[in-house]
């Protein structure tokens, strides 16, 4: 063998060598390698020529130099000793096999639920790190404070990033969107409505990475009227070919040339686009609005350079305004950096683009993942343990005919690894034909690929790894150290500490599985809460019609509502430029008892004079607005109660107040407080403007009416049929706003039946356990029980007393399942601004489900052996 000397090529690749390379060929291959190693040594450095050495090693591996039979040693070849520890492994689990399914079985499905989880988990801290940069960009985002409350806005002003990129000479790139929404395309004679449409400067490219098919990024976005699609958008609209130069009209009067076409988004984006049109069409289209300080309506993203403190960037951002922005000592902006990679989970800011995720969920779905992993594991090992008490005798006969410790724990590993690997393929099998299945219970799209990506595998693999070694590490550590004849003779006491481990495992079972019923019935709890609270209007009865920006949409809409009032079904139909579910634009307004030049942001919308009287919003004092005449839309608004309390006000000393709102206004009404956003929010002020404007300066606005909900179906008809008639150009593509408002709720109602279904799987995983462990334990007592029944006892007594050695341990699960569940769901609770309370019976409840269930798992095991002829049980060896 050669000499090593400090330099020479790792040990370990040289024992891999020697370990599969017959004597024939081991000194001529090592000859090669070395020669190759200290040549690539003097050339390359030790670290490069170590890992060579070792691609070398393996790429000698071929079937003709492996060592012959006869060159192994049938006492310490590992190849033959794992061929022998694998053949008594398959042999003990055929012995025993209600154990081993029941393993195979709670296992599998543990893993399955916890590799979901797991894959569920990576996908969502995946969003937004598909772009090149993503650790460089940044959101920037507003907190609008004056002296009585805080804005906390998404959006900014579309003077920042012009006045940043002049003034922040470390900026990188900044980019600013502005997203138009459902919009009217027109190709052909063919009509489409998009909804993700966004205007963006052509530094859009330079920040993120789209990736181009067609078209030239540094030209595609650099004046009016140019547009880039998707690809899938390219293929709607043009099929195959390649559209770059052709033309696509927008809102009937407006052509766009196509300018490049770039990949489709990946579902892991915060943002989804679908068409980008230049940012310079929009500053044509509204010049008024550009380069100012408000409206604040723009998504606005600055690429910093590598390791850039934030801190540093929100400090410039301060004096940024300070310099450029004319604000009083009672109204101020602060800009803050938001990291791309935190915005999908970490954000819940107004005027979010899109529903995110939410990191507390995420945290509540890792701990069910965990809890479900733990109870399987624990089932394993419970069993383990169990079954190691019978194998005490084999192990001293064993030890008497040779087996070194070593031996043994090799054939227990062995034994319990070859079952984590089986469960682990079964596990897989289980998601593979339940995915399509899951991805609609948890709202994902996950793939098959995504199971075998490189981070699964390991996860999956480590689980595997540690489940099985913790499983034997009882029978392979302790029964192993037990004398021969100890082993043989006395066997094992039921009061050694493998019973109380086991013990102990029960209890951390059925607590996690407590712990998932108390959350289960907290989750349902606050969201038929949400379900059930007053809005303030019925939204069961309003039908909504998007009616998009045209020349005569004032005329249009005018002429469908005439004709609507005359029917006897329809007593109100308005039109808005928002809905309740879909936000409010935040705009300032002063009144009285505010200092000179002070002003406040306040939620506003913008309607027409027949709104409150559509939704049967009720006025409490005051008025509403007048059905003729202009004076109520100069000079009328309506507040709500939250902004009556706000201003320190009661109702009737709102009614004439000033209202300085794009202009001066009067207050003529107080209306009742009524949810125009989620619940997750609080109610906030609100303005309501009575205004045509919409019509002529928006891009979309809505068209709502209440119908008969006796009825529903001959109205829908009816209205459809005046629609098409008076607006033939503009689809009737009406929905409920009920339906659309409970769409803001749909994480957490698909958490809420994910919470369910993992619950569900976590029980039935303890029941299989505490099932299998009943059946061994009273399996064990035969004679015991035997000798009860000839004393005597009945099948009832027999029956509670076996049973309460396992119910005990359920009831004292609820001292560690009740503190976890109050403290972990209190949290998510906490995240909703109208919120149930946590009831002391719904804790008290689960209790009670998981007695009876383990009551009843256990009582099956114990009537089965109590019925046993005593005869026949204590004739058994």
């Amino acid at each position: 063998m050669l000499k090593r000397t400090k330099s020479s090529p790792p040990r370990w690749a040289d024992l891999l060598l020697q370990w599969y390379c017959s004597k024939e060929y081991i000194e001529e291959i090592q000859g090669d390698l070395y020669e190759w190693y200290y040549r690539r040594l003097d050339r390359q450095g030790p670290i490069l020529a170590k890992a060579l050495y070792f691609f070398d090693v393996i790429r000698f591996f071929r079937t003709f130099r492996l060592k012959k039979m006869e060159e192994l040693d049938s006492k310490n070849n590992p190849l033959i000793m794992l061929a022998n520890n694998l053949k008594v492994g398959l042999r003990s689990l055929a012995r025993h096999r209600f154990n081993t399914s029941i393993n195979i079985a709670g296992l599998s499905i543990g893993i399955a639920c916890s590799l979901f989880i797991y894959v569920y988990i990576t996908d969502e801290l995946s969003f937004d790190r598909h772009h090149e940069n993503a650790d460089n960009i940044f959101r920037i985002v507003l907190d609008l404070k004056s002296p009585r409350d805080v804005s906390h806005l998404s959006t900014t002003p579309t003077a920042l990033a012009m006045t940043s990129v002049q003034e922040l000479p470390y900026l990188r790139s900044a980019v600013r969107f502005y997203k138009q929404g459902q919009t009217i395309l027109k190709q052909g004679d063919n009509v489409y409505e998009e909804n993700n449409f966004y205007f963006a400067d052509s530094t859009v490219f330079d920040v993120f990475s789209f990736k181009f098919v067609y078209g030239n990024q540094s030209e595609a976005l650099n004046g009016p009227y140019k547009m880039v699609l998707t690809e899938t958008k390219a293929k709607k609209y043009f099929g195959e070919e390649n559209p770059v130069g052709k033309v696509i009209r927008v809102d009937e009067d407006q052509q766009f040339e196509i300018t490049g076409v770039i990949e489709d988004l990946p579902a892991q984006s915060h943002i989804d686009i679908d068409i980008l049109v230049s940012f310079k069409t929009w500053e044509v289209r509204v010049p008024g609005l550009v380069g100012r300080w408000a409206p604040h309506m723009y998504l606005t993203y600055f690429l910093l350079p590598d390791g850039f403190d934030q801190k540093i960037l929100e400090s410039d951002l301060k004096e940024l305004v300070e310099r450029n922005v004319s604000l009083t000592s009672t109204y101020s902006f602060e800009f803050l950096a938001q990291p791309l990679v935190d915005i999908h989970l970490k954000s819940n800011r107004e005027s979010e683009i899109k529903a995110g995720g939410d990191i507390t969920r995420l945290y509540i779905l890792a701990v069910i993942g965990i809890f479900i992993l733990l109870i399987a594991a624990i089932n394993f090992i419970n069993l383990s343990m169990a079954k190691a008490t019978i194998k005490l005798k084999e192990v001293g006969v064993r030890k008497v005919i040779g087996a070194t410790r070593r031996q043994l724990l090799q054939q227990f590993q062995i034994e319990y690894l070859l079952i984590s690997v089986l469960a682990l393929a079964i596990g897989f099998g289980l998601i593979w034909i339940l995915l399509p299945s899951l991805n609609e219970l948890s709202g994902k799209t996950l793939t098959y690929t995504e199971l075998l990506n490189p981070k699964t595998i390991p996860f999956a693999a480590g689980v595997v790894v540690a489940i099985g070694l913790l499983s034997g590490a009882y029978p392979a550590l302790v029964l192993a150290a037990f004398k021969p004849t100890q082993a043989i003779t006395q066997g094992v006491s039921g009061k050694t500490v493998t019973a109380l481990v086991r013990k102990g495992l029960v209890m951390i079972q059925f607590a996690a599985s407590i712990f998932l019923m108390i959350g289960t019935g907290i989750v349902y709890n606050q969201l038929l809460f949400m379900e059930n609270q007053d809005l303030g209007y019925q939204p069961e009865q309003i039908v909504v019609v998007p009616l998009h920006r045209h020349q005569n949409a004032l005329q249009d809409f005018e002429s469908f509502r005439m004709k609507l009032k005359q029917l006897s079904q329809f007593d109100h139909a308005s039109a808005s430029f928002l809905i309740p579910g879909r936000g409010a634009l935040k705009l300032s307004y002063a009144t009285e008892g505010f200092a000179e030049n002070e002003f406040k942001p306040i939620s506003s919308w913008f309607v027409d004079r027949e709104f409150l009287a559509t939704y049967g919003i009720e006025i409490l004092t005051g008025r509403d607005f007048t059905p003729v005449g202009d004076s109520d839309i100069t000079n009328a608004v309506i507040i709500n109660e939250a902004t009556v309390r706000s201003l320190n006000w009661t109702n009737e000393e709102a009614i004439g107040k000033p209202f300085t709102f794009r202009g001066n206004r009067t207050i003529v009404g107080v209306a009742k407080d009524f949810h125009f956003t989620s619940l997750k929010d609080q109610l906030e002020p609100l303005a309501i403007v009575p205004t045509p404007s919409p019509f002529s300066s928006v891009n979309i606005l809505y068209v709502s009416f209440a119908v008969n909900a006796n009825q529903v179906e001959e109205s829908l008809k009816v209205a459809g049929d005046i629609w098409n008639s008076v607006i033939p150009s503009r689809p009737f593509d009406y929905f409920f706003l009920d339906e659309d408002f409970g769409q803001q709720y749909q994480a957490e109602q698909r958490f809420g039946k994910t919470f369910t279904a993992f619950a569900a799987v976590a029980i039935v995983i303890s029941c299989l356990g505490l099932f299998a462990l009943a059946a061994f334990t009273l399996r064990r007592k035969v004679k015991e029980i035997a000798i009860r029944k000839v004393m005597g006892a009945r099948i009832s007594d027999i029956v509670r007393h076996f049973s309460w050695d396992f119910l005990r341990l359920v009831l004292l699960s609820n001292i560690i399942a009740w503190p976890a569940a109050y403290y972990i769901m209190s949290d998510w609770v906490g995240g909703f601004a109208y919120q149930t309370s946590i009831n002391w019976w719904l804790f008290a409840l689960a209790s009670v489900v998981g007695v009876l269930v383990a009551f009843v798992t256990v009582m099956l095991q114990s009537v089965k052996a109590a019925n046993a002829n005593p005869v026949h049980s204590l004739r058994e060896n």
